[in-house]
């Protein structure tokens, strides 16, 4: 789920900055998933203050959510 949010937003961000993880709040694990099926994640960016930006993510097996969480990450310069 985090790496989704990475690949949503890191590519769209100006060279010499990438962004770190400071909290995953309301995990929620709400049910099982079959060995070897496919989870589709979706993110949404929801808030951005300054370099802090805030995600909901909810993860799917076919239709059925298994997994939801908000996500925060903050944008730093690498280099």
């Amino acid at each position: 789920m985090e790496l989704a949010c990475i690949k949503t937003t890191d590519s769209k961000l100006p060279d010499g900055c990438t962004t770190v993880g400071y909290a995953v709040d309301s995990m929620k694990h709400l049910a099982p998933t079959s060995t070897g099926s496919i989870i589709r994640v979706t993110v949404e960016l929801t808030d951005v203050d300054r370099n802090k930006l805030t995600y909901k993510i909810e993860a799917f097996e076919e239709a059925k959510l298994v997994g939801s969480a908000i996500h925060k990450r903050a944008v730093i310069m690498t280099g």
